[in-house]
């Protein structure tokens, strides 16, 4: 007999990914140790929370927890400049670990490195003061869209999708996508 596997899933719109998984993480864990009908209720009470969330009231540092530039810079060195040229020029940029969360989290984190580059084009009217102080100085820059894509985290069931593209950051764990990216 095969294992039973849970997991629980947030969707979001807003794109403060290291905040969502901050509040997430000791939830989730709660929801797998109690079970039943008593993890619905705290999943409830969950949605309820965060719904209540007024993230314009957020510090920057707030909205971008977890984002980790010391390791970055600490890994990369001088070749940092060298990555974040790629991703301007709309090159193609792979990053790979085997686990999911790393990946992610790198490519969160030179995303972090653009102005307004970690919002991923979020915008909400609660936010309007922090777009209209980026838009004053032309900011964010418009290194993705519709030509150029970027994932956290991409999956190799979308590899092919990938090859269609001028350009992409994204994150895998998955050696099928570097190969075929290469």
């Amino acid at each position: 007999r095969t294992p039973l596997r849970r997991a629980v899933c947030l969707l979001s719109r807003c794109p403060f990914f290291g905040l969502l998984w901050q509040r997430l993480s000791p939830v989730a864990r709660a929801f797998f140790e109690e079970g039943g009908l008593n993890g619905v209720a705290l999943l409830g009470d969950f949605h309820a929370q965060l719904n209540s969330v007024r993230f314009e009231d957020l510090s920057e540092a707030e909205l971008l927890m977890g984002v980790d530039h010391s390791s970055m810079f600490l890994i990369l060195r001088h070749k940092l400049l060298d990555l974040l040229k790629a991703v301007l020029l709309e090159r193609k940029v792979v990053v790979f670990s085997e686990s999911a969360e790393v990946c992610s989290r790198a490519v969160l984190t030179l995303l972090s490195l653009l102005p307004g580059g970690a919002w991923l084009g979020f915008n909400s009217d609660g936010l309007g003061s922090r777009h209209f102080h980026f838009r004053k100085h032309s900011l964010p820059l418009q290194c993705f869209g519709p030509r150029c894509c970027v994932y956290p985290h991409l999956p190799a069931t979308l590899a092919d999708a990938l090859l269609q593209m001028r350009g992409f950051l994204v994150g895998t764990s998955s050696r099928a996508v570097v190969d075929r990216a290469a």
